[in-house]
């Protein structure tokens, strides 16, 4: 796997994606670089070397932006009644999909970016497995209403799959508890009922777009990541947009995880040597 044993100043790629969205969720620094074991001064000195190292490595960014995604779960606080009611959550959707500012909308709830595409992940995961939670959400999304209140809890910080305490763990309840945050695994090749990750999952997918965006001249070494060259990852794109203009709550949910991915690439390219930061 790209980046697995590489470190600076003793800080991992895993750890890194860790803080990073620990700092997002407003979580102090030093708070999480304590329950990283994590020592200032190793962070001050790592910091700018993974920015930059992920300037520079297409493959690692795409499996940087896999591990922040799995850090976000496992930060993931309670919105009632998002998390739990299909026409809720449909509501949501609806609302975002005809918003031009997303954060006009997400703010005075008290939402990030990162919240949405928690709740997103783990209904895709409900629906994934239930075909009566695909079937709610649709009749929930042919009905029309306003976006809901919603109750948030505070953002708390929790341990990562690769906390220290929880990395000792038996390999039994390291399983379990990356399962129970929403890891999904590394591989971007692996197929998914005999498709591409990047045919089925919108989070990697706006993940991809971002770094084609960001990144257009290393276009040539990130294609191939993900298992595609140009002419399928035209048929590719050409399916997405189908299904997006079929289904405009997905395409409210692309917006959203595009916003969270282009922003954290983004902070992740300002910590890097101008040369590269100015691509």
């Amino acid at each position: 796997m790209a980046g697995e044993g590489l470190a600076f100043a003793g800080v991992s790629l895993e750890q890194y994606a860790g803080v990073t969205a620990a700092v997002v969720e407003e979580i102090p620094l030093a708070d999480v670089l304590a329950q990283e074991q994590i020592e200032p001064a190793s962070w001050a000195s790592a910091e700018p070397k993974w920015a930059q190292t992920l300037a520079e490595s297409p493959d690692l960014m795409l499996v940087y932006a896999q591990k922040r995604r799995v850090a976000e779960d496992a930060l993931g606080r309670s919105i009632s009644p998002l998390d739990d009611d299909p026409g809720s959550w449909a509501a949501m959707l609806a609302a975002l999909s005809v918003a031009d500012d997303l954060a006009a909308v997400l703010k005075p709830m008290g939402l990030r970016a990162t919240d949405v595409g928690r709740v997103g992940r783990a209904w895709n995961k409900k629906a994934a497995a239930d075909p009566e939670v695909t079937r709610a959400l649709s009749e929930a999304a042919a009905k029309p209403a306003p976006a809901p209140k919603v109750k948030v809890e505070p953002t708390k910080l929790k341990p990562f799959p690769w906390s220290p305490k929880r990395a000792a763990a038996s390999a039994g309840d390291a399983a379990r508890a990356a399962a129970s945050t929403g890891a999904e695994g590394d591989d971007l090749l692996t197929p998914i009922e005999g498709s591409l990750p990047v045919e089925v999952d919108v989070d990697l997918y706006a993940a991809l777009a971002v770094a084609l965006h960001l990144l257009p001249a290393e276009r040539a070494a990130i294609l191939p990541l993900c298992g595609l060259d140009e002419p399928m990852f035209a048929a590719l794109a050409a399916r997405w947009r189908a299904k997006l203009q079929a289904d405009p709550d997905l395409n409210a949910e692309l917006s959203v995880k595009t916003t969270d991915h282009r922003e954290a690439l983004r902070r992740m390219l300002a910590g890097a040597p101008a040369q590269i930061a100015g691509r």
